[in-house]
C-alpha cells in the first residue's frame, strides 16, 4: 500500500488513481511519484479532464463495487419521491419548481460522497433543503439561462446546459459560493469540456439499449453508474 502524493490517503497497490481526490499517478510528474509525498502548494483536485472516459467510467465502477445496494435504493427513492411530486394534479409542475432545486442539490451531495468514498447515505438526497435558498436560486437561474438560449436554437440551449452542469456540484464544494457564482464557474471549468462530457454520455447509450430489454429493470443499475460517472467527470477538471 502507498500514500496518494496530493491527499496522503492509502492507495491500492498498483493503483494509478486515487479513490479519495482523483489523483492520477498516470499524469504527475516522475519526481511527485517517487517522493510519494503530498506537494507543499496543492494543485488541481483533477487532471484538468485529462483522464480518459473509460478510466473514469471504471472508476465509478470500482467504486460502486460492493455498494451497489445503497447507490441503487438512493437513486430509486429519488427518483419515486420525485415522481410522485410530479403526478400531482395541477400543482405537481409548480411543486417540482419550488424543490427541485433543493433535491438536486441533495443528488449531487450523494454523488460526490459515493464517489469519493465519505460515507454517504441515503438521507443526503434530502440535505438540499438544508441550503434552501441557494439551491433555489441556482435551479431557477439554471433553468432561465438555458430556456433563454434555447429561444435562440436548440443546439445553443444544449450547450449551455453542458455549459451549467456542473453547477450544483460546485455548489456543494463551495458552501460561501452564491448560484449566479457557481453556474460563471461550471461554465469556466467546462470551457474545452463539453464535448468531452458529450462522449462520456454517449458511453452509456449501449447499456441503455440493453437496460431497456430488460423492461426497465436495468437502469436501477446503470442510473448510478451514470450519476457517479458524471461525479468522477467533475472531481478530474475541477479546480481547488
Amino acid at each position: 500500500m502507498a500514500n496518494c502524493p496530493k491527499c496522503n490517503q492509502l492507495m491500492e497497490d498498483g493503483a494509478i488513481h486515487c479513490q479519495h481526490c482523483g489523483y492520477n499517478a498516470a499524469y504527475a510528474p516522475p519526481a511527485d511519484l517517487e517522493n510519494n509525498l503530498a506537494p507543499a502548494t496543492p494543485g488541481p483536485r483533477g487532471t484538468g479532464g485529462r483522464t480518459p472516459n473509460a478510466e473514469l467510467m471504471a472508476m465509478a465502477r470500482q467504486v460502486l463495487s460492493g455498494a451497489w445496494g445503497l447507490a441503487i435504493g438512493t437513486y430509486l427513492v429519488y427518483g419515486l419521491v420525485t415522481g410522485v411530486i410530479q403526478s400531482v394534479p395541477y400543482l405537481g409542475g409548480l411543486a417540482m419548481l419550488i424543490v427541485g432545486g433543493p433535491f438536486t442539490l441533495g443528488l449531487a451531495t450523494f454523488s460526490l460522497k459515493f464517489s469519493r468514498q465519505e460515507n454517504p447515505d441515503l438521507g443526503l438526497i434530502f440535505s438540499g433543503f438544508n441550503d434552501f435558498g441557494r439551491a433555489l436560486g441556482a435551479y431557477l437561474l439554471q433553468g432561465l439561462f438555458i430556456f433563454l438560449w434555447t429561444l435562440l436554437l436548440i443546439v445553443p440551449g444544449i450547450i449551455k446546459a453542458y455549459s451549467y452542469s456542473m453547477t450544483f456540484f460546485i455548489l456543494v464544494d463551495n458552501p460561501n459560493l452564491g448560484p449566479a457564482e457557481a453556474i460563471t464557474k461550471s461554465r469556466e471549468i467546462m470551457d474545452g469540456k463539453k464535448g468531452k462530457l458529450f462522449c462520456l454520455g454517449c458511453r452509456f447509450i449501449g447499456w441503455a439499449l440493453l437496460c431497456i430489454l430488460t423492461l426497465g429493470i436495468g437502469f436501477l443499475w446503470l442510473v448510478p453508474y451514470i450519476y457517479i460517472s458524471v461525479a468522477k467527470f467533475y472531481d478530474d477538471i475541477a479546480t481547488e
